[in-house]
């Protein structure tokens, strides 16, 4: 085959996308109300027909690997439609869900707004800040942000828009990643039935996070356990050490859970008479170079931490009802729950024999092993947020239960004639169209009835107005984050952007002004000191005048140049989310007198029931 040949069959599953992508964007030009029950009937409709458009050409590659064994290995147009189709299956969802309104799901509200703040950091500079705390490097893993950020500036568009368009992308991309990835790992026509496991484990709310999900579990089977498909050269270990950066650029989390994975896979070896030394050696050179790409990440966040007077890290400490549930998905009687009991019959039954469904194994033990040690970690107190590795669970199991089908079928096909072989074939892509529809149908009713779509459509704008097609009770701002940002820059004439003491979230997401206080502890950056500054913002509200003006001008932590608060009669009053593990958050209410912020010197003006001050330079 030619350079070119290659390279075009290389981009293939992109070109398909790319296809997909067209789609989608041309189902976001239309103008209809997302929650009309002909809108509804249409999409389930779509979803079938592009399941069977997608599942159509995967039939007819199987076909071709009569005459030409090695194309459903490493691909064929129909292995590489498939994952496109279901990327578009994913898209296609979410964009007729969020029709007419700028927002991702959640709106502007909850994680959103700290996604949505980092979005605009990075948009007014490519430096990797904390998007609250001036003079912070980054807290949260910074890729994805980043790359909507730079984009949204490249492009013109209002960073905050990007978040939906982030999403959207996302949907489209896990699993086409997802195949790509796991190509590496098993033959082609195996691959595309494991990237139809994101539709049934979504989690489009957190599209970075879904991304690094699908993408971990088969680049560390190679990198580490050294997996790969039959006949296939082993993986260049830059390469690999360079995907596993971007990974842990994106979303580190899911690293402590394998890695917890190593020693147990050591012990797997072990038992069975091996010490891989050669691989364990390969293993150690690609963690090192996927430490090394990512340390513009967590390096100067771990000296921010170092420096930092009262270090805290509170995170962690997010917990609610839900979290300690064990993640059981094999017990529940649907789809999903059939499916991930074949799974695990598979694993059980293959681990001994062989890497792959050992390797599997072994990181679903881990994520176990994860959750026990959560428990262990929230009784004394220093809780692991283990709840989020739990999605591993089923995505392992399903993952295993596509290799069961491919295995299965192979099996019944060798065991019959060539009639009855075809019989068996057409009858698994007969199951195949039926798991993969309902799938689809599956997303489109988790989302579709997700508050968090609903939440998307009634979040006020920016200028207080609302979505298209917001809920009858959702109500307009009375004061827009648009109203407050003028309010702060007709009065700041400081350098740089200033230093804001607020609860309005959305003004800090909105604009990249910098944050005395977070909003929420749970997204304090951890060298912020958010504890040292909210006893200082007690200190404040109990200052007179003049006190409040030196405390505001020279403290510990950083110039106070605006105040934005919500007057409730005589008082300008602070809200904020303090740490209540194991009950979530608790709200703080911070009073300070309406009138003493002009008396402090700060030019003050009232923007429909807000209080805005700033302080003179």
């Amino acid at each position: 085959m030619t350079i070119v040949g290659r390279g075009l069959r290389a981009a293939r599953p992109w070109l398909f996308l790319a296809g997909a992508a067209g789609l989608v964007l041309l189902a976001g030009t239309a103008d209809y109300h997302p929650f009309s029950l002909r809108v509804e009937y249409a999409l389930r409709a779509a979803v079938v027909v592009l399941v069977a458009v997608g599942v159509g050409g995967y039939a007819w590659s199987l076909r071709r690997s009569r005459t030409e064994p090695q194309a459903n290995l490493r691909g064929s147009w129909g292995t590489d439609l498939l994952p496109a189709v279901l990327g578009g299956v994913a898209g296609l969802t979410l964009t007729v869900l969020l029709n007419g309104t700028p927002y991702a799901l959640g709106g502007l509200t909850a994680d959103q707004t700290f996604r949505t703040a980092a979005i605009t950091r990075f948009a007014d500079s490519p430096g990797t800040a904390d998007f609250t705390f001036a003079g912070l490097p980054a807290f949260y893993a910074p890729a994805y942000f980043w790359v909507l950020g730079r984009a949204a500036d490249l492009a013109g568009v209002e960073p905050w828009r990007m978040a939906k368009i982030g999403a959207i992308a996302a949907a489209l991309a896990v699993p086409v990643v997802t195949y790509l990835l796991w190509r590496r790992l098993v033959p082609a026509y195996a691959a595309a039935l494991i990237a139809g496991v994101p539709l049934l484990v979504q989690d489009v709310y957190q599209p970075y996070a879904w991304l690094v999900l699908f993408a971990i579990v088969p680049w560390w089977l190679e990198a580490v356990h050294g997996v790969r498909r039959p006949g296939r050269r082993v993986g260049n270990p830059l390469l690999l050490g360079l995907i596993g950066a971007v990974l842990f650029l994106t979303y580190y989390y899911l690293f402590l859970v394998a890695a917890l994975s190593l020693p147990l896979f050591l012990l797997a070896e072990r038992l069975r008479g091996r010490w891989p030394w050669r691989q364990l050696g390969r293993a150690a050179l690609v963690l090192a170079i996927a430490a090394a790409g990512s340390a513009l990440y967590w390096l100067p966040l771990l000296i921010s931490m170092i420096r930092a007077d009262h270090p805290e890290s509170l995170a962690n400490r997010w917990f609610t009802s839900s979290h300690p549930q064990l993640p059981l998905p094999m017990a529940d009687g649907t789809l999903t729950g059939l499916l991930a009991l074949v799974g695990l019959v598979f694993l059980v039954w293959a681990a001994p024999r062989e890497a792959l469904p050992r390797g599997l194994l072994v990181l679903l033990l881990a994520a176990y092993g994860w959750y026990l040690l959560g428990a262990a970690a929230a009784a004394v107190d220093d809780p692991l947020l283990s709840f989020r590795g739990k999605p591993l669970v089923p995505l392992i199991l399903l993952s295993a239960a596509a290799l069961a089908a491919v295995r299965l079928t192979r099996l019944v096909a060798a065991r019959v004639q060539s009639g009855d072989a075809a019989r068996a074939v057409a009858a698994a892509l007969a199951v195949l169209l039926v798991v993969l529809v309902a799938a689809g149908q599956q997303l489109v009713t988790e989302l579709r009835d997700s508050p968090l779509t609903e939440l998307a459509h009634a979040d006020a704008l920016p200028d207080g107005s609302l979505p298209t097609h917001h809920p009858p009770d959702a109500e307009p701002a009375a004061a827009s984050a648009v109203q407050l940002a003028a309010a702060i820059d007709e009065r700041y004439a400081g350098p740089g952007h200033p230093v804001v003491l607020t609860d309005r979230a959305d003004l800090l997401a909105l604009y990249p002004y910098w944050g005395f206080l977070q909003w929420n502890a749970h997204y304090a950056h951890p060298a912020g000191e958010f504890s040292a500054r909210a006893e200082f913002v007690d200190r404040l509200a109990v200052a007179g005048p003049a006190e409040l003006s030196q405390l505001a001008a020279e403290n510990a932590f950083d110039p106070i140049d605006g105040v934005v608060l919500p007057i409730e009669g005589d008082d300008a009053v602070l809200r904020y989310a303090a740490d209540a593990f194991p009950a979530g958050v608790r709200t703080i209410e911070v009073r300070f007198p309406r009138g003493v912020f002009a008396a402090a010197g700060f030019e003050t003006t009232e923007v429909n029931g807000y209080l805005v001050a700033v302080r003179p330079r």
